[in-house]
């Protein structure tokens, strides 16, 4: 059985958000930087079988159930998700679904450093490498990669500081800057 792939670019308070999901699972965020159909489309990635354009964020219970929770939780409501995720069917190397699932294990509100979580993963030399996977992440938010941070600063983001900084401040007391 082929799976449906299905997306849908949705507003919110960063911007664009592209998702991606197929029947049973939700497969891609993307924070989408470009209008055009071609942008988006690029931004959503080759997942699949056949491209969305004109799909509204209703149309599908994957995609509807996502786009509630993460209103949600840029409103400060939400601070965890429960959408049907399985970093198996992820594409990724098996260090970076590794790495992936100890980002979910970072709270709320809180902070690892590139280091704790080559540690975390078993790997305590590979914090380069875990920054990598960091980078690679399909699910960004949902998978909170925005929560790792360099040992002396805020460290990357692949969809750029200030949108890390953004969401580090949603989720703080204390304001965070660059």
């Amino acid at each position: 059985m082929t799976e449906d792939i299905r997306s849908a670019v949705i507003d919110s308070p960063l911007g664009k958000i592209g998702i991606v999901c197929d029947n049973r699972h939700l497969l891609k965020i993307k924070f989408v930087t470009s209008n055009r159909s071609r942008g988006i489309a690029s931004a959503l990635g080759k997942l699949g079988t056949r491209n969305d354009k004109g799909m509204t964020a209703t149309t599908n219970k994957i995609i509807r159930k996502t786009v509630f929770q993460l209103n949600e939780y840029f409103k400060g409501k939400r601070k965890r998700f429960s959408l049907p995720i399985c970093i198996e069917r992820l594409r990724g190397t098996d260090f970076q679904k590794k790495i992936w699932r100890c980002l979910t294990r970072i709270p709320y509100g809180r902070t690892r450093t590139y280091a704790e979580v080559a540690r975390m993963a078993g790997h305590p030399n590979a914090c380069r490498a875990a920054g990598g996977a960091n980078g690679k992440n399909p699910l960004p938010i949902v998978i909170p990669c925005h929560r790792v941070v360099a040992k002396n600063g805020i460290g990357g983001f692949s969809s750029g500081i200030p949108k890390k900084i953004k969401l580090l401040n949603l989720e703080s007391r204390t304001p965070v800057k660059a």
